[in-house]
Formats: C-alpha cells, structure tokens, sequence
C-alpha cells in the first residue's frame, strides 16, 4: 500500500504549491536580485499571493487582502507565515520585473514537460504542432493606449494584450508574450522558435506574408484565414482525388506580391457546415 501524503489530504491548492520546488523560486530569485529590497514580501511569499488571487478569482488587489487577512494564521498550507498586506503588493507587483515569474513558469516546463505530452489523450497526424493566438484584456485607455479607430462618441478602451503559443500535445503555453491592445498580432511571429518540419496553426489577424516566406525556406509549415481583401493570382490547381472529402471546394498554388516580393502559397477553400461558411 502506497503511505505517501504528498498530496492526500491536502487543499488542492497545498497539492499545486508541492509542484512547485522551492529551489526553483530562489534561484529564479538569486539570478535576478528580485529580494533585495523586500525583507516581507520575498519571491516565493509574492508568488503563491498571486497564485492565490488568480485561483480565487480576484480581480484587485483590496478583494484579494479581503479574502486572505480574515485567514491569517491559518497559512501554514500556502507555507506563509503572514499574507503580504496590500500596499506591500502593490509595490512588489510595480518594482519586480515579471521576467522573474516567466522564468519560474519556463523551469517548470522544462521540468514537466514530457510528462504532460506523455499523459495527452491526442493522436495528432503531425509532430510538433503549435497554436497561436492572442487574447486582450481590457484596462483604461490612461494606462495602455486602445486599440482600433477612436469611436465617434470618444470613448475609447486600452488594453493589454496576451499573445501565447501552445504545444497541441502539452495543452499549455509554450511562449507567452505581451504587448499593448494596439499593437499589431503579426509582430508577435518573429519570436517564435520553430524548428524544421514544424506546423503551426493561427488566425488571419496574424498574417505577414514576409514572415510565411521565410518559413517556406526552412521547410515549416503554417495554416492560417485568408483575410477578405487578399489578392492573390492563380497560378496551378489540383484535381480532387477520389478520397478527397466534399468539404474541399478547391486546392491551388496561389502567389501574392509583396514589397515587389513574390510569394507561393497554397489555397484551400472548405466549406464548414456547422457555420454554413467558407
């Protein structure tokens, strides 16, 4: 019989935080000086305070000192002594850079990695499948400068967005990336490290037609929305084999110019039937 109490018995919560070795957070620490001027506040006590908030489902740091400081004393399962008060916070989240924390999150990828691939109920065609997209999330305008045409009533939302890349068979990001709500989706395609033969997979907002012929040159493949106002010449299209599916209305080689740069691709129209479109 299995007596380990790793994680019986614990809050779920307790069970995450033992995922997290403490090594990595202090020479995550080390290597960016981020305790130097905390003596109350160190990285592993601002860590598990966020990771709090964002598993509760705070959205300010007052919500989260009102949740948590009815509690103090009974921290030992978050391996706190005492919560961080909110001012304290405040500061932290101002004055540390959030590199400390991505480089956490990578050390933790780099140590579970395999075992989320391996535990992955997917059967993919393709090895080395990546996702991209972006989410954006709203903040006023005075903070980040808003995204899009000013509207004709003058108000006009900012925003942070969240760019990330996700290995299809690990199901979490791989790369993350923020930028202003404004900046452009594309740009964020220049960071990623693919490697040879890989696929990957996007939305029409992050088209670069420079971007996709340099990855034709090094044999990585990509899957994107053609966007409305692409234009594009014909240049060769495929009969349809016999086990091609109905869906496939048409398959051609197409190229498209830009910046006095031709650029082959390949087109294929498919019809959806659940959203009755192309």
């Amino acid at each position: 019989m299995n007596k380990s109490t790793h994680f019986s018995g614990h809050p779920i919560i307790k069970q995450l935080l033992n995922l997290i070795p403490r090594h990595i957070i202090s020479r995550t620490a080390d290597s960016f000086d981020s305790e130097r001027y905390y003596k109350t506040c160190k990285t592993h006590e601002h860590l598990v305070s966020m990771l709090y908030a964002a598993l509760s489902g705070v959205s300010s740091l007052r919500e989260l000192s009102t949740v948590m400081l009815p509690c103090e004393g009974k921290l030992s399962h978050l391996g706190l002594e005492s919560f961080p008060r909110r001012s304290t916070l405040s500061d932290a989240n101002a004055n540390i850079t959030s590199e400390v924390f991505a480089s956490i999150y990578y050390s933790l990828l780099d140590k579970y990695g395999r075992f989320l691939s391996d535990s992955s109920s997917l059967r993919l065609p393709v090895k080395h499948l990546r996702i991209v997209d972006s989410s954006t999330i709203s903040l006023f305008s005075d903070i980040l400068k808003g995204v899009g045409r000013n509207p004709i009533n003058g108000r006009k939302k900012g925003g942070i967005k969240m760019h990330t890349m996700i290995n299809a068979l690990e199901d979490v990001p791989c790369l993350v990336r923020f930028s202003s709500a404004a900046t452009h989706d594309h740009t964020f395609l220049r960071e990623l490290d693919l490697k040879k033969g890989s696929f990957v997979v996007f939305d029409k907002a992050y088209t670069d037609y420079r971007q996709f012929f340099e990855w034709t040159q090094q044999d990585i493949y990509f899957v994107t929305r053609q966007k409305e106002n692409a234009s594009y010449k014909n240049l060769e299209e495929f009969d349809p084999q016999h086990n091609t599916p109905n869906n496939i209305l048409r398959d051609e080689i197409i190229t498209v110019e830009k910046n006095g740069q031709i650029i082959e691709l390949r087109r294929v129209a498919y019809w959806d039937d659940g959203k009755k479109n192309l």
